[in-house]
């Protein structure tokens, strides 16, 4: 028997050590054998081996340029080794070659996915699909890119089709579905995906956070003691953690610390097999030159973030600076026309994969791009770990550390991470010399309790409107306290449907009175607007207090009692009371908390009085000053840019 009659038999048998020893020694004795080489590049793939595999088969193709096949196993090839550019072109010539080929378009999809071109992908996933329905595999690449773009229902049920050939695409089924709101879907999801992979800390996490915003609060501690056991040896590289859930849930700072390591890794090795462009060299500014100023977000639209910088561009001193926008989703609102409009250039990149949007900011020449969602959904860290500008910094959409070595710097203020705090981090933090927060837009709610169903005046109307995954059970044994302190209040609560029966459960499991309780669902601005102008105090989170949410509340004259945490997203409402200076209103811990809150709501005078002068601050612009923020904003970079020799 031959060496190469021995390869194919073991291989058959599953021996691939042996098959390998007798295919090396096949192509010793044979080293031009086309159908030899193939055969063992294949081997090699299959093992692990991509990148060997890859070198193979470029020779097979000098010995047999015309077997398009061997196109197809050298694509693959590349992307699994990481080489997506050569991957993409390999698989752009199958698919001239092999125009009804499903497999060639599913190759040709999958690469794209992996250069961030989604919409690119999804053209070619459908062409597989229409030419063989039932394959998982394009399926699953076809969830990929729709997830990508935010099309959560769409990518669930792309998903679902792969699931009948891989059972943990339920994994990504219950991602979507969390995206998407559905909350008992995901964590059905996400518990039966554990049963599958028992020791996988990504899905745990995951599990953990809709547990948070289910308010299942014991089922939420017993999940992260599940994940610390999991991970007592050391957070694995791969798969990632999810970033978000690390800001706020109960975690010891070097298990973060080593997560986010692990996260911002694995983006940087994305980076290198989607971009090969060099990082961009600084260039002087001249003098009387202007600064070319960058924002990046997938949120400028009906968003948080996007509400809130909108008047920021608007007001940067045009004389000084140059405002560029570059949008990573495409938004149709208000808030998107109004941000357009404030912008000197507005660049939609939604179409565009992670290299065009680093050539597009190249070209654009610009000195600073402020990246304004951190690892986030939406995000593209891709593009700013290409070094397209200068000086990269974080600022508004992740208020926390990153470990993200492309940043020169994350924007904060002294109360949100004070200078005397602990920082466990390597990212350097910036104080800017306003506060972390822009304004948000004034609505001018009106008191209107009746329509509310809320109790006359003179009966204290205690408030949260944060989401629900920013409650936890010190908050709510807290807030039962205050309740038993202050007999005739009633607190009013924003939940979603979902969250209702976890919270209302552990709150009879601790005491809670449910008729003190009123339950509300999420409004529009303008009427949101109007209840929070009819409530009497605000009552913010612990471990992660609100941003745009409080800022809401305060510019329709609600007060918010907070107390401060140890990290920055536990002390986002002590940034925003001292800069407002209502130091009254931020406390040292829970019993302070609960005694400053039932105080002021058995005092309706007191309660009275601190409204009208909340309401007198807003009038005052004290905090509320867009052209202050843009200032605080063109001061830090342009430090920054001196620091570097770019501005003089």
């Amino acid at each position: 028997m031959t060496d190469a009659e021995q390869a194919r038999r073991s291989l058959a048998a599953g021996d691939t050590v042996t098959a390998g020893i007798h295919y090396e020694r096949a192509l010793a004795a044979d080293p031009a054998n086309a159908a030899l080489m193939f055969d063992y590049a294949l081997l090699l793939m299959h093992t692990g081996h991509a990148r060997d595999a890859a070198k193979m088969l470029t020779d097979v193709r000098r010995l047999a340029p015309g077997d398009a096949q061997v196109l197809l196993a050298l694509a693959a090839c590349l992307r699994a080794g990481g080489a997506i550019e050569d991957a993409l072109q390999a698989a752009d010539e199958a698919t001239r070659r092999l125009p009804h080929d499903a497999m060639a378009w599913m190759l040709k999809g999958s690469i794209d996915v992996r250069a961030g071109e989604y919409p690119r992908a999804e053209t070619s996933l459908r062409r597989a699909l229409s030419l063989a329905p039932g394959f998982g595999e394009a399926w699953h690449y076809l969830g990929e890119s729709l997830h990508q773009q935010q099309r959560w229902e769409e990518a669930i049920h792309a998903y679902t089709r792969a699931s009948a050939e891989q059972p943990g695409e339920i994994y990504n089924i219950a991602m979507c579905a969390e995206q998407a709101g559905n909350l008992e879907l995901a964590r059905s999801g996400y518990k039966q995906a554990c049963h599958i992979y028992p020791d996988r800390p990504d899905i745990l996490l995951r599990l953990a956070q809709t547990e948070a915003r289910l308010c299942e609060f014991s089922s939420e501690h017993e999940t992260l003691e599940r994940f610390r056991r999991v991970v007592a040896d050391g957070i694995p590289r791969e798969p990632v953690l999810e970033a978000f859930p690390l800001t706020y849930l109960p975690l010891e700072s070097a298990l973060v610390r080593a997560a986010l390591d692990h996260y911002m890794e694995a983006v940087s090795a994305r980076t290198t097999a989607v971009v090969r462009l060099a990082p961009a060299t600084p260039q002087p500014i001249p003098a009387g030159g202007r600064i070319r100023i960058g924002y990046l977000s997938a949120d400028l639209g009906m968003h948080a973030v996007g509400q809130l910088v909108g008047d920021v561009f608007r007001f940067h001193e045009r004389e000084r600076f140059e405002v560029f926008v570059y949008s990573l989703r495409r938004h149709d609102d208000a808030v998107a026309s109004r941000i357009r409009e404030s912008s000197d250039v507005y660049v939609e990149c939604e179409d565009l994969g992670v290299a065009g949007v680093v050539e597009r900011i190249r070209q654009d020449g610009i000195h600073v791009l402020i990246d304004l969602n951190g690892p986030t959904t939406g995000a593209r860290l891709e593009i700013l770990a290409s070094r397209p500008a200068a000086l990269q910094l974080g600022w508004l959409g992740f208020l926390h550390a990153q470990q993200a070595p492309w940043l020169d710097a994350i924007l904060l203020d002294e109360h949100v991470q004070p200078s005397t705090h602990a920082w466990p981090f390597d990212d350097r933090v910036v104080h800017l010399p306003v506060s972390v927060f822009p304004p948000p837009p004034r609505v001018g709610g009106r008191r209107q309790r009746e329509r509310f169903g809320m109790p006359a005046e003179g009966s204290a109307v205690l408030a949260s409107f944060n989401n629900s995954y920013k409650l936890d059970a010190a908050l709510a044994a807290a807030w039962v306290e205050i309740l038993r302190l202050a007999p005739r209040a009633t607190l009013m609560v924003y939940l979603p449907p979902a969250a209702r029966p976890g919270f209302l459960t552990h709150w009879s499991s601790i005491g809670g009175d449910p008729s003190r309780l009123m339950l509300v669902d999420a409004l529009a601005p303008e009427d949101q607007a109007d209840r929070a102008a009819s409530c009497d105090l605000m009552l913010d989170a612990f471990r992660y207090q609100g941003g745009a949410t409080t800022l809401d509340a305060v510019v329709n004259g609600l007060p918010v009692l907070c107390r401060a945490g140890q990290t920055p997203p536990s002390r986002l409402g002590v940034s925003i009371n001292r800069a407002l200076g209502l130091e009254e209103l931020v406390v040292a811990d829970t019993t302070e908390y609960v005694e400053r809150a039932a105080w002021l709501a058995n005092h309706p005078g007191e309660l009275e009085a601190l409204r009208d002068r909340v309401a007198t601050i807003v009038r005052e612009g004290v905090l509320f000053d867009a052209k202050r923020s843009a200032a605080g904003i063109e001061a830090t970079c342009e430090q920054m840019l001196r620091e570097k020799g770019i501005l003089s």
